[in-house]
């Protein structure tokens, strides 16, 4: 059996006979440089070896190919319309672009593959990112693109034989500041849904998705996921609403356009498809948004006045209306959703249940992100407690 190696580094196994026993005494190293196969052979594993890593420094093997004359730039951009645009979701996509572009290559893009180094990528990316004062997540996403390409440069590819992402270390998470989590104080949540609520003199409501905003902050889902909603997916007699997908926005690649676009797309996770309780506050807000938002069972919930679905823009800009007119200080959209979430704690929800209603993939990204309201409803709970 052939033992593994690392792309690039060739294989070595012993040699077989026509009936595919293993002959004794009889070994074979192989590498495929530049699309033709190296071929050594040894009475031993080592003696095999050793003439391979002898050919390894050779200048035929040191010889770049002609495409390791490929700027990292172009390479990227080769790579990823050619190999990712395939395989991932369009929202991926968009990240993945927006990741190369912005952050790679203004940095490194004019190198040659054949000049790159693990030096050069450990200092002019990932230390001057970090530098540069960008989060763990955003230096990570570097590190995976680059990583990733060179890895299709290696295999399949042949451009290049060794891997210049060796040796490039990631930060530690720990030397990153945890951004504390923004939600509304019970206070806040009271002047929150007042002005999502309020109405003209004529009765009619100020902010037309204004309940939505307290269907939002009482089932504690993403914006895209409330956006997707249909009628379809609400069962009022079950007391449920069921998520199964998002509305996202991506870039518009027909040709010509550079603009961007809406669409539906499925859930990431079997944790992201779930079905959600609706409280008092929420069936009521349902109720209110059915009178003037009810086009048909396959009509969107929280549609525009046209039956169509509404966006994320149109959605930002109510919510942070009713910020300001409930005099509330300036936060994202996502504060509704941690409010939810830090609401459950503060009743001691259990974890799971919460970490169950979010879709979160697992129960310790609920923990992560809900630390501190954590540690909070423990301090409380022990309060509580006389003397033992």
């Amino acid at each position: 059996m052939a033992s593994r190696r690392a792309v690039g580094e060739g294989s070595v196994y012993r040699r077989r006979d026509k009936e595919g026993k293993e002959i004794k005494d009889a070994w074979i190293a192989q590498i495929t440089v530049g699309g033709k196969r190296r071929t050594f052979t040894g009475k031993t594993r080592k003696e095999a070896t050793a003439k391979l890593d002898e050919y390894k420094k050779s200048a035929e093997f040191l010889l770049p190919t002609a495409g390791a004359e490929m700027t990292l730039e172009d390479f990227m951009t080769e790579w990823m319309s050619s190999v990712k645009r395939r395989t991932l979701k369009d929202t991926s996509y968009d990240r993945l672009e927006c990741t190369v572009q912005n952050n790679i290559v203004p940095n490194i893009g004019s190198y040659k593959l054949n000049e790159l180094t693990y030096g050069i990528i450990q200092n002019e990316v990932i230390n001057h990112l970090q530098d540069d004062g960008k989060s763990y997540s955003t230096i990570k996403k570097a590190y995976n693109a680059l990583n990733d390409s060179m890895k299709y440069a290696i295999f399949p590819k042949e451009i290049i034989v060794k891997n210049p992402m060796l040796g490039v270390v990631m930060p530690s998470p720990e030397q990153f500041d945890t951004k504390e989590i923004r939600y509304l104080s019970e206070e806040e949540i009271t002047r929150f849904k007042n002005a999502a609520t309020a109405v003209w003199g004529n009765g009619k409501p100020i902010y037309p998705l204004g309940y939505a905003m307290t269907l939002t902050l009482n089932t504690g889902v993403r914006v895209g996921e409330a956006l997707a909603w249909r009628w379809s997916d609400y069962d009022e007699a079950g007391g449920i609403i069921h998520t199964n997908g998002t509305l996202v926005r991506v870039r518009d690649r027909t040709e010509g356009e550079r603009r961007w676009k809406q669409q539906f797309q499925t859930t990431k996770t079997k944790n992201g498809k779930r079905s959600i309780p609706v409280n008092a506050a929420a069936k009521a807000a349902l109720k209110e948004l059915k009178k003037t938002r009810y086009f048909g069972e396959d009509s969107p919930i929280l549609a525009q006045a046209d039956g169509t679905f509404n966006t994320i823009d149109n959605f930002t800009r109510t919510f942070e209306a009713i910020l300001e007119r409930a005099n509330i200080r300036p936060c994202g959209i996502h504060t509704l959703r941690h409010t939810f979430a830090t609401q459950l704690i503060a009743k001691n929800t259990d974890v799971k249940i919460v970490s169950s209603l979010l879709g979160h993939s697992s129960v310790e990204i609920t923990y992560n992100i809900y630390v501190h309201a954590l540690e909070e409803t423990t301090k409380k709970a022990v309060a509580t407690l006389c003397d033992i």
